[in-house]
């Protein structure tokens, strides 16, 4: 079962997202471009809401701008990251922004522990379709340029 969240948001594993993509959420994965170069889901659009640099990751000033200029806020989004720390963060930015219907892949894309340690398996680590490379249409660099200042 689901994990009702503050704000708007659910927290889902795998398969209850598999079905959210199945009834028309868009899969937005906020992983830095580098991550999302090395392997995503297929279909998914990528608005990094951390950058990664020498010092670890920063927030991404641009990323609620990329996001309202990529998707209406009654749009339905699946929002993941690698393990599921950064999509959190991206929920709040969401939901104060007015968004109505997002869900939080609680795994990520990789997977994370659980509160016995146990490893969830994320999207990749679950056997999901896992295609590589910038998207030209829904890369950061693409959404980015096509978001008005």
């Amino acid at each position: 079962m689901t994990e009702q969240r503050p704000m708007n948001a659910q927290r889902v594993g795998v398969e209850q997202a598999l079905q959210a993509l199945a009834d028309g959420y868009r899969y937005l994965d906020v992983r830095s471009s580098i991550e999302f170069a090395a392997g995503h889901a297929p279909a998914a659009y990528n608005i990094p809401v951390m950058h990664a640099g020498e010092s670890g990751f920063a927030p991404n000033p641009d990323f609620l701008r990329v996001a309202q200029a990529t998707f209406p806020t009654d749009t339905p989004l699946l929002i993941a990251c690698q393990a599921g720390g950064r999509s959190q963060v991206a929920v709040k930015q969401l939901t104060a922004a007015g968004y109505t219907q997002l869900l939080e892949l609680r795994t990520g894309f990789d997977g994370c522990r659980d509160a016995f340690g146990r490893r969830e398996p994320g999207w990749q680590r679950a056997g999901q379709a896992v295609v590589t490379g910038d998207d030209a249409e829904r890369g950061y660099g693409a959404l980015l340029a096509a978001s008005p200042p």
